[in-house]
């Protein structure tokens, strides 16, 4: 299933392979389309947005909001939250973000990072931008 498309075409997704006896699902993960050219993300990896640059962002181990540039994961870290998840970024870099604080529910909040740290995630992959 897509989840977004840049305008460049390079489309992110999530696919999930049945096997019998079905409804069973043998596997599932996530991809980058780049030309036609499919590339596996990291397991546990959920893409929801794609720039023209290239650059992902998603959720990591359902809980962890993160930004893919090309390769290098960064975790996206609000204060507070006991959890979060980023939903699109635009091409100047601006991440929509929901997270959630204990006992409070989601807030929603967009932010703008104007400087990255890479902070290990324990993943990468072998994408080139």
């Amino acid at each position: 299933m897509a989840t977004a498309i840049n305008d460049s075409g390079q489309i992110v997704g999530e696919y999930a392979l049945p096997c019998p006896p079905f409804p069973q699902t043998c596997s599932n993960g996530a991809f980058l389309d780049s030309g036609g050219v499919f590339s596996l993300l990291p397991a546990g990896f959920v893409p929801n947005g794609i720039n023209n640059s290239g650059q992902i962002v998603g959720l990591m181990n359902s809980q962890m909001g993160v930004l893919d540039s090309h390769g290098v994961f960064f975790a996206l870290s609000i204060p507070g939250a006991v959890a979060e998840e980023a939903f699109g970024i635009n091409n100047r870099g601006d991440i929509a973000d929901v997270y959630a604080t204990s006992g409070f529910g989601l807030i929603m909040a967009s932010f703008i990072l104007l400087e990255l740290s890479p902070r290990s995630t324990g993943q990468t992959h072998g994408l080139s931008g």
